[in-house]
């Protein structure tokens, strides 16, 4: 993908000198390790938010909410490099495909993240308190 990206970019600029091999083939053992890395990290979060549920842990909660909503924040910028049709930020620009991924992915975020942020309001973390034991009583009832 990296090679075909850096095509893409030297047939956009024609004059401008394509990149020299070695830092292609640099660029692309960076990209590799990089999305390696991401990808373990990315699965790491994946299972303590997993176990964070599961154990009903309030703060997990609370995580889950500011990152749903810190990824609704890159929803806008998404749908306008779409409709721009190239990236605003950078010269470089991502496959289509990997955008509109990043905007359906942006959706469902969205609704998650309203849909828990409803619930927060409206029930409170995991939409219940916590069970307490009550201790069972030493002496049995009276009987009549």
């Amino acid at each position: 993908m990296m090679n075909r990206a850096i095509q893409r970019q030297t047939s956009l600029n024609p004059d401008v000198s394509p990149p020299p091999p070695e830092f292609v083939s640099t660029m692309t053992a960076m990209m590799s390790g990089t999305l390696w890395v991401s990808a373990l990290v990315g699965v790491a979060i994946s299972t303590v938010v997993i176990i964070g549920a599961l154990k009903r842990w309030t703060w997990m909660f609370y995580v889950v909410l500011v990152l749903l909503g810190l990824g609704v924040l890159g929803l806008p910028y998404n749908i306008v490099t779409v409709v721009r049709g190239s990236s605003i930020l950078s010269t470089f620009s991502m496959p289509p495909g990997f955008i509109w991924l990043s905007i359906g992915s942006g959706i469902v975020g969205t609704a998650l993240f309203v849909w828990m942020l409803i619930a927060v309001i409206r029930y409170g973390p995991w939409a219940m308190a916590k069970k307490v034991d009550q201790p069972a009583s030493a002496t049995p009832p009276p009987t009549s």
